[in-house]
């Protein structure tokens, strides 16, 4: 799936607050993308609109450890 697309999926999802939807793509485009961290780090960062701070340090976390195994750490 293209990096736009997921970039859909998780706006879409966050705008109809399907919070498992957003944690299922965010963790895949993180997986697959995690160049697009800038990205990313806003989405979590949206999630604190809707008093899910929790989740989206989780997902932080997530991104941090991809990013640390794929050797991307500036």
């Amino acid at each position: 799936m293209a990096a736009e697309a997921f970039r859909s999926r998780i706006g879409s999802a966050l705008a109809n607050r399907d919070f498992a939807e957003v944690e299922t793509a965010f963790r895949e485009y993180a997986s697959l993308h995690p160049e697009d961290h800038e990205y990313l780090v806003g989405a979590a960062g949206q999630l604190l609109r809707y008093d899910k701070g929790p989740l989206a340090g989780e997902l932080l976390v997530s991104l941090a450890q991809t990013l640390l195994e794929k050797g991307d750490v500036d």
